[in-house]
């Protein structure tokens, strides 16, 4: 089965979702055990609620780095980035782990990924599970798909949406679309070396499903399912060989001001559409048609293995319901990475916390 992932429109806690202001905060059901398939890999695991940050977590803050991507200082400041260099501080830490890193991975997302950027970050804490480099290109707020008022022009895009990422990455677009809001997601996409990737992280749906995005459709850019093979496709084209695990949104709840108005399973967009369809089309999509075309793809269902649901949704999110606290970060953080390390032919059980074994040690000759 696969894990997912969750975010907000631009960063806001607060949305506006079939005409009512969401937030989120209450009750619903989820799963105990997680089971990942993608293709060859495979996981079922229970993890419940974990500890605030990776126990490797205070390793690397100031760790010198392999590629181009970031030769930049480490001291802590909060500079925003210039002149080619990230001013790392205690909020934007570095994700590169260094001359022992053992594969490169490349992040496209929502705010999941992309607004938390301190050691309690998804991209941080991956880094040191996997002790991998990781080029955190997630943007707060995208959505997978196209939004129906964003052009499509690739001489003038402007659409913050994974389908751009994926574009950017493949220099079928300019980054400079990115460079007043997303500066950093500039600079890592920019600096990003197809050629050497190992495993894509693709993690999308939460605002696909906020912004009442058709689920199939006619176009490769413009429907959640469709955007998803687009991006897919796109990076698989340019890095053959690269993993690439599909993530979707975890367990989320849905609130009007104090009212509970739903979660995942129940409360529908203007579309009609639940959360959990995203979830499910999402699934289908890659254990079906790109399964049938490459073994390199994979799902991660965070819904039912993230160890996040409705008996600990005040433990593992935040306030609004839909993003995922620190808690929840480590706790998915853990799950994924055993996922990928899984991707690169390496050993690791299921729910063991990669920080407490030398699943590097693994890898068959």
């Amino acid at each position: 089965m696969k894990e997912q992932s969750s975010y907000i429109r631009k960063g806001a806690a607060i949305l506006g979702c079939a005409g009512l202001l969401l937030t989120a905060c209450g009750a619903a059901e989820s799963a105990a055990t997680e089971t990942v398939t993608t293709g060859s890999v495979a996981e079922t695991t229970a993890e419940a609620s974990t500890t605030n940050a990776t126990q490797a977590s205070t390793q690397a803050a100031a760790q010198s780095t392999t590629t181009a991507t970031t030769q930049a200082s480490t001291a802590a400041s909060t500079s925003p980035i210039v002149d080619g260099q990230i001013r790392y501080s205690d909020d934007l830490v570095n994700t590169m782990y260094g001359d022992n890193a053992l594969m490169n991975i490349v992040v496209l997302g929502d705010s999941q990924f992309g607004n938390f950027k301190g050691y309690d970050g998804l991209a941080y804490q991956i880094s040191q599970y996997c002790h991998a480099n990781v080029w955190n290109c997630g943007i707060g707020g995208a959505t997978a798909a196209v939004l129906d008022n964003d052009g499509t022009d690739k001489t003038n895009w402007s659409s913050l949406s994974g389908v751009g990422v994926a574009y950017a990455l493949t220099d079928q677009i300019s980054t400079d679309y990115l460079a007043d809001m997303f500066p950093y997601q500039k600079y890592m996409i920019d600096s990003v070396d197809m050629s050497k990737v190992d495993v894509f992280i693709v993690e999308f749906g939460l605002n696909d499903y906020l912004e009442n995005i058709d689920l199939d459709g006619n176009t490769t850019e413009r429907s959640y399912r469709n955007a998803e093979a687009n991006i897919g496709r796109t990076l698989h084209k340019a890095a053959p060989n690269a993993k690439i695990i599909f993530c979707g949104p975890t367990y989320a709840q849905f609130f009007n001001g104090d009212t509970y108005l739903g979660d995942i399973n129940t409360y529908a967009n203007a579309k009609g559409h639940r959360l959990i369809e995203y979830c499910d089309s999402l699934d289908n999509l890659v254990s079906t048609t790109l399964a049938g075309e490459s073994d390199v793809y994979s799902y991660f269902n965070a819904y039912l293995f993230a160890g996040i649901d409705s008996t600990n949704a005040t433990d593992m999110l935040s306030d609004d319901r839909l993003h995922m606290n620190a808690n929840g970060r480590t706790s998915y953080a853990k799950v994924l990475s055993r996922i990928i390390i899984r991707t690169q032919g390496y050993s690791i059980d299921e729910g063991v916390d990669p920080s407490t074994v030398e699943w590097w040690t693994t890898k068959a000759q």
